[in-house]
């Protein structure tokens, strides 16, 4: 067995693509939701969120309700939805 063989097969194992010379990688897109946990994750409010997300408000306010019961914050989010309902 050549070490080409055994090359290919670690690659294909670890997931490793054997990209031609001058392909690109695939990339994986991710969704709204992942990109806004990340960004509140970072320390971004949420008018940063929607203008950079291009989403509307109410969901970027949901997504944070979501994000910070999340991070543990359940009674914060029970709190702030009994005082706005």
């Amino acid at each position: 067995m050549s070490f080409g063989s055994i090359g290919g097969i670690i690659r294909k194992l670890t997931g490793e693509n054997n990209n031609e010379v001058g392909e690109q990688p695939k990339v994986i897109e991710q969704s709204k939701e992942t990109q806004a946990f990340k960004l509140f994750l970072e320390g971004k409010n949420s008018v940063e969120v929607v203008i950079q997300l291009d989403i509307k408000p109410e969901e970027a306010e949901t997504l944070y309700l979501e994000f910070l019961r999340l991070s543990g914050l359940d009674k914060l989010v029970m709190m702030y939805k009994e005082s706005v309902y």
